[in-house]
């Protein structure tokens, strides 16, 4: 059941919350996880890529993660990728709601062992407790 990202926003932002992102069956801690929304430059709903869409507001993460998984990343990333291929992160609430997120890895930030990654929400899903 795919679900408005406003109604649970305030408990993604929760510094309670904790997000994990799975990459070839491997998981991968997100740290200093920051869930934004903001204004796009589109006026109407346009395709990115032609793999999802983006309305004139958009939800993002902006997340560190650790440095040995940008190899793997650098295949996912819309744009230098043929083989661009949608982020999987299971987001964990304090009050135990989980939440699939995909998402579209937008660029990849490494500045002296700090890897931050920001990534557009595509969908988001309530997982079943």
């Amino acid at each position: 059941m795919t679900i408005a990202l406003e109604s649970i926003l305030r408990d993604l932002k929760s510094d309670a919350t904790r997000y994990t992102l799975t990459l070839n069956d491997v998981q991968y801690t997100l740290e200093d996880v920051d869930v934004i929304q903001i204004d796009t430059p589109a006026r109407r709903p346009t395709a990115r890529g032609n793999v999802y869409l983006e309305d004139s507001r958009s939800y993002r993460i902006k997340a560190n993660i650790q440095h040995d998984v940008v190899p793997y990343l650098s295949v996912m990333m819309l744009g230098p990728s043929k083989e661009f291929g949608g982020l999987h992160i299971v987001a964990q609430t304090a009050s135990s709601d989980s939440f699939n997120i995909l998402g579209s890895l937008l660029n990849i930030i490494s500045v002296k062992g700090l890897v931050t990654l920001s990534i557009s929400i595509v969908s988001l899903e309530r997982l079943q407790n």
